[in-house]
């Protein structure tokens, strides 16, 4: 191989290095244009929801439900912004004192616990007891709220002469507790049980002797745990 060709060897390896390092310096500039671009992206985005929220919150204080935002971005008639979905301001918030928006309407999110009032209670429904026992077989009992309000409620133990609600469990004593309704709404008390009583994994003892129990509550007699479901027309 003559000078000649070893020189423009050594001339395109010079060039192809050279080319890799621009490569590498076009990929660094790309990506620091990106991470760039992702900042200024998300900081307009926290400028746009600050200002966002706080159009929502001046709408909640005259009662609004649905506002769209008042920004600079929506004065543009080509661009549609979504509508904000006010979320309810707690019960004993102390914006609701200071606004004087009242109590407003009770929460219905999904799985949230209903209790049910005495009055209501009182008036029309029934109790219903679901259990799967011990040795498989499913248990369900309905219990109208009128019998619940009644002096005395009613009594569910193992022994079908003293007992209104039968459950036949061994974990179960004759006369293991006591369901009924008072001020608190519909509550459950121990008859002095061997295994005890549980509410939402609380223990009803001497500290707690009447415990209140929601729509969606467990209870638990001896080793039965029992879902308890209010169901009000």
């Amino acid at each position: 191989m003559g000078s000649y060709d070893r020189a423009k060897e050594v001339h395109v390896s010079e060039i192809e290095g050279r080319v890799k390092q621009l490569e590498r310096e076009l990929a660094r500039a790309r990506a620091a244009l990106t991470v760039a671009s992702s900042q200024a992206l998300a900081k307009g985005r926290d400028g746009l929801a600050e200002e966002n929220r706080l159009v929502g919150v001046k709408s909640a204080a005259m009662g609004a439900r649905q506002v769209l935002p008042c920004s600079s971005h929506a004065a543009r008639p080509e661009e549609k912004q979504p509508a904000i979905l006010l979320q309810p301001l707690p019960m004993h918030d102390s914006l609701r004192r200071r606004w004087r928006l009242g109590p407003g309407l009770p929460s219905s999110g999904f799985g949230a616990s209903r209790p049910v009032s005495s009055r209501v209670a009182s008036s029309s429904g029934q109790l219903r007891l679901l259990a799967l026992l011990r040795d498989g077989s499913p248990w369900e009992q309905f219990i109208p709220f009128c019998d619940l309000g009644q002096e005395g409620g009613v009594i569910i133990g193992r022994d079908p002469e003293i007992c209104e609600v039968v459950l036949m469990d061994e974990s179960v004593s004759r006369m293991h507790a006591r369901i009924e309704i008072c001020n608190q709404g519909v509550v459950v008390s121990d008859m002095n049980s061997t295994n005890g009583v549980m509410v939402n994994d609380n223990p009803v003892d001497h500290y707690s002797p009447r415990v209140p129990m929601s729509d969606g509550s467990v209870l638990i007699l001896g080793e039965v745990p029992i879902r308890v479901e209010f169901i009000t027309k």
